[in-house]
Parts: structure tokens; sequence; C-alpha cells
């Protein structure tokens, strides 16, 4: 909410001018709003403040990240980072100017509002559903100036360094980002709505399993009595110099799936036991053209107890609600590492459907030892 053109609203806790509110969807105040002990009535809504015309802004959904477009009075044009209680200090401050000044969380972008620049405007960061934009594009922050006519991107992780993306727009005033991955831009100028739609190979769906993004164990489909999916850092275990669950992911990722993250007081403590694990994956809808390739890094390790009836599997469910195998990796009665490796398959026969990936481990024969893990699974338009 502006400042309605004075300053000192900005900072003051009795009005809401000049601040970022939050509320729930029915009107209440959230109990760990930041200023509830200074404040009363709707000024309990205030999240943070010191802002002249925050006009736009966006919000990562895969992890909460906030950046917030401020509008500048004479100098400066502002992206800044939205945390609970900040002073982003206006009147005090405007852009980076001056530096120093107590209790302020400065902007973690700038740029002039000189020249034809004149006011900061649309805010969306990129993160679709159906990822269609080449995979550097994951996570980029796009923002605009209604007088300059362009759409810039930061990246993450620092949103420090802009990167071009469009000119020439007619009075910017919106960009939103749809769930089949297109971009869209509203320029008031001339009354038009625009899409915009990667021409290059795209990746539909990638997950690195940094953060949690909707991947659950499959309702009736963990049998096992030890070893079920997790999503974390494992640790290691190994057998007479054989490493059977590796202590790091598929790299540069921290986090992956494995088969029970902790090491345990031996190495067959937290394996897959006693039947079947599964976790499967949040809906992804599949374009209806192109050539559909799944690719994914895993690993199956055993010792020499197991056998052809345990395995790693990989199944797709498409409409019709029905698990098909795509690909199945068998053990064998004899030593095998935890070696992480790549597989691709191609998706085709589910163009145009909204699918689940369903990773299974299966631990079938009695007294077999397996592990198992699998990270960086992207599906790509080609």
């Amino acid at each position: 909410m502006g400042e309605n053109a004075n300053g000192a609203n900005a900072q003051s806790l009795n009005t809401t001018l000049g601040k970022i509110l939050r509320i729930e969807s029915d009107g209440s105040i959230p109990s760990d709003n930041p200023f509830l002990g200074q404040t009363t009535g709707i000024n309990q809504a205030i999240w943070a403040r010191g802002l002249r015309n925050p006009f736009t802004f966006g919000i990562d959904r895969t992890n909460g990240r906030i950046h917030l477009n401020d509008v500048g009075q004479d100098s400066w044009e502002e992206v800044n980072l939205g945390v609970a209680g900040s002073n982003y200090g206006w009147p005090q401050t405007e852009g980076n100017n001056p530096p120093g000044v107590a209790g302020v969380r400065y902007p973690i972008y700038t740029y002039q509002n000189a020249g034809s620049n004149c006011a900061i405007t649309a805010a969306a960061f990129y993160r679709p559903e159906t990822v269609a934009f080449p995979a550097e594009y994951a996570g980029r922050f796009f923002f605009g100036d209604f007088c300059g006519g362009f759409i810039r991107m930061l990246s993450p992780p620092n949103y420090s360094t802009p990167l071009d993306f469009a000119t020439g727009i007619d009075s910017l005033v919106d960009i939103q980002v749809s769930a089949d991955g297109s971009l869209y831009y509203l320029a008031r100028g001339g009354g038009e709505v625009f899409r915009v739609q990667s021409t290059s190979n795209t990746v539909v769906f990638s997950d690195d399993f940094e953060s949690a993004r909707g991947w659950t164990l499959t309702g009736g489909a963990n049998s096992a009595v030890s070893g079920l999916w997790q999503r974390g850092d494992p640790q290691a275990t190994s057998s007479n110099g054989l490493i059977l669950q590796p202590n790091n992911c598929d790299g540069p990722s921290v986090n992956c799936f494995v088969t029970g993250l902790t090491a345990g007081s031996a190495y067959g403590s937290n394996d897959v036991d006693g039947g079947q694990t599964s976790v499967q994956s949040p809906p992804i809808a599949l374009p209806s053209t192109g050539t559909l390739v799944l690719t994914f890094r895993f690993y199956l390790a055993h010792r020499t107890s197991a056998t052809s009836a345990d395995y790693f599997r990989v199944r797709v469910v498409g409409n019709d609600g029905v698990p098909q195998t795509v690909y199945t990796r068998v053990a064998s009665s004899q030593d095998k590492g935890g070696v992480w490796m790549t597989r691709t398959v191609n998706l085709g026969a589910w163009a145009g459907q909204t699918i689940q990936l369903r990773f299974d481990a299966l631990d079938n024969a009695s007294a077999s030892l397996i592990e198992a893990g699998f990270d960086n699974v992207s599906i790509a338009r080609q």
C-alpha cells in the first residue's frame, strides 16, 4: 500500500499507508504478524514498513521467497526482499542512499528512474507447474518499467545482476506466468495482452529435490518395514569397502530421495526390508506435441543375498489411473555398489496427459540387502 504522498506514513505504525499488509483469507489478522504488540485494530495487519509505493510484488511458489517492487520518487526504483518486520527505509532512504542507516533493509537491486525510466512495474517468478522455458530460467524474477518499456530478469540465488528479456513495450503494467509455462505481459498503452513462449527445446518438469515440491509416499504401495523413501542428505553405508549408500546425492544438489537417510548402527539397519517402498511426484501436465523424454539419475546397490526378485522401478500413471512400468533394474546375487547413473525414457505415449511418476524399490527376497536412490528428475520436450 502506498504512503499517499506523505513520507511520514511509511514509518508510522498508526497507519497502514506505506506498508505491506498480511491477512488471512477470512480477513482475520495472523497471530504471528510482526507488529501485533505495537499496534491495534487494522494496523495489526502490518507486515513490513518503510515503502513509498510497492506497486507490485511476486512470490516464488516453491520456497515462499517474496520480491517487492517499490516505485521511487526522484532517483531510484527498487526490488526488495520481502522479510517480516522489515523497514525498507522510506523516506529516510531511496535506493541505497544514504548508506548505513540503522535498521534499514536495503534493496537487492536498484536502477535509476532517469531518462525514459519512471516506475518499476510487474513482478513474477518463473515457477510454473509445467516448465516451458529453458532450464536456466527456473526461479528467475521478471520485472519491468512503465515508461522504459523493458522487461528484465534477476537470477537466483543472489538476484542482483539484471538480464534483458524484452524492450519496446508500450506502458508495461503487469507480468504473469501461467501454469503451462508461458509468460504473459499487459501493455496498457495499446490495451493488449501478449503471450511469450519458448521455441527451443523446453524443460516440462524438473526437480533436484532441494525443496519439497509435493512428492509423497504412494498410498497403499509401501509395504516395506524399513527403508522407506526419504528426501534429504544421505549418510553413507558400506560393507567390506563396498559403498552401498553413497554419502552424497547426484551433485550439485544436496538433497535426493534414498531408501532410509540415516546409516543406523550397521550397514543393513535402514535398507529396504520386507516389501516395497514407493514415492510419487506431484501431477505433471505434459504438452501434446514434441518428443517427451524423462531423464533421471539413480543407483541400486545390493549384496550377494539379493536376487532378481529385488528391483528399482519407475512407473507412469496417466489419465486412466493405471501405473505402467517404463524402467526396471533388477538385482542379482552379487555385490553391487551404489553408483549414480543416468537413464532416459520416452514418454510419448502420455503426450497431452497429466501424469504422476512413481519410483519404487522392492525387497522381495528374504534376507536381501537393497539400497536405492534417485535424483535430478526432469522431462524435456524436444
